[in-house]
């Protein structure tokens, strides 16, 4: 990808971004957390199972599946646990 060439990258729960990406990353965003819970719950996934999937606490998770806002990367980890777009677990 273009923004690869001379980037510095670092790692965010295990997902790979150019370092200028970083502060959009920290960015929160609220989330469609029925969704988020009935993704879960249809792939037999409990709160502390994923939370530690996505690499954060089961409290965040909670909080999250209520509509809590979240930061990109989380939602960029859930999404890929979930098998769906990252856009997609945003509430618009």
């Amino acid at each position: 990808m273009p923004w690869q060439n001379n980037a510095k990258v670092r790692h965010v729960k295990a997902i790979t971004i150019p370092s200028q990406v970083g502060r959009i990353m920290s960015a929160t965003a609220i989330v469609n957390g029925e969704l988020v819970k009935q993704l879960r719950k249809d792939q037999l996934i409990t709160q502390s199972e994923l939370a530690k999937r996505a690499g954060i606490r089961a409290e965040s998770l909670c909080r999250l599946e209520k509509g809590k806002p979240a930061k990109f990367s989380t939602i960029i980890a859930l999404a890929q646990i979930l098998g769906v777009e990252p856009k997609k677990l945003i509430k618009e």
